[in-house]
């Protein structure tokens, strides 16, 4: 038994070694973001979309104010991709691509880019394209301002923050 307590200690006492590279800091989430969102080539109700996507996110009512900016670029792509078998109806493609930048009063905290694309249908009925094409639209900007907002929060442990 005593043997069996002993190994239980050193187990638990010891350690395996492993540092990541990057942590999820929540101590950002305390202070205010200016999220800018910017598009060449798109309408302006994907760009409000996105940019309250990420405020609902980022944004915490008690937050103090910083000088933390959040920039993000959306690039959008729509491609034919055929004609469906059934012969009614077109597929279409929609990519988004986005590069983003966290910064403080000192400089760039993170930076990156990430993509995502989605596709839907284009038939006979005009409502039933719109629709689907902004639905399709709506969720693919969902994913994408999660995937941001997570990837804006992890930051290098080495690199001190000044809001």
């Amino acid at each position: 038994m005593k043997t069996f307590a002993a190994f239980i200690i050193l187990l638990s006492t010891s350690s395996c070694g492993f540092k990541p590279l990057y942590q999820k800091n929540i101590k950002l989430l305390d202070y205010n973001f200016n999220i800018v969102v910017k598009s060449k080539d798109t309408n302006g109700k994907e760009v409000q979309i996105m940019k309250n996507l990420l405020s609902k996110k980022l944004i915490n009512k008690n937050a103090k104010t910083s000088s933390l900016k959040l920039i993000v670029m959306l690039t959008k792509n729509t491609y034919s991709l055929g004609l469906q078998k059934d012969l009614s109806t077109n597929r279409y493609a929609v990519q988004y691509n986005v590069e983003y930048l966290l910064s403080d009063r000192k400089g760039i905290i993170t930076k990156g880019s990430t993509q995502q694309k989605t596709s839907f249908d284009i038939g006979a009925n005009p409502y039933s394209n719109t629709r689907s094409e902004e639905t399709s639209t709506y969720n693919l900007i969902k994913v994408l301002s999660e995937n941001i907002a997570l990837l804006a929060l992890s930051v290098s442990p080495n690199r001190k923050i000044y809001p």
